[in-house]
């Protein structure tokens, strides 16, 4: 069965966390995106992740002759069919094009944020 964990304190900071993501981020990180989403503090920048969590836990059996494989996955998300994660990858919250080179999508998301040389939104607590 699912078991949901509550919290009942909330810190004030940080505010507010950007993570950026793109098309290297798979499997494990994704499983972190989708929990660190969670929290309304939290919003995705970049690009969508590879989309390689749905099935995972995967098992090889070589052949007799050892000239293939076969693999099997021995767990399956409950997110299926619904949310799937494979082939599609997860959504950030702010797309960053490719027009944006990565070495300044820090730059970005600062701007994006209202950062100003980083006093005017920490000033405010953001």
């Amino acid at each position: 069965m699912y078991t949901m964990e509550s919290f009942d304190t909330v810190y004030p900071y940080p505010a507010r966390v950007a993570i950026l993501i793109d098309g290297g981020n798979g499997s494990t990180d994704e499983q972190f995106l989708l929990a660190a989403r969670q929290s309304q503090k939290v919003k995705l920048f970049g690009q969508s992740t590879f989309g390689v969590l749905d099935i995972s836990n995967m098992y090889y059996i070589p052949s007799p002759c050892q000239e293939f494989e076969l693999g099997y996955s021995l767990t399956r998300s409950f997110r299926i069919p619904h949310l799937a994660i494979d082939g599609v990858g997860i959504q950030p919250d702010y797309f960053i094009g490719d027009e944006v080179p990565q070495w300044e999508w820090v730059d970005y998301v600062r701007e994006t944020w209202g950062y100003k040389d980083g006093s005017a939104a920490a000033s405010k607590g953001m």
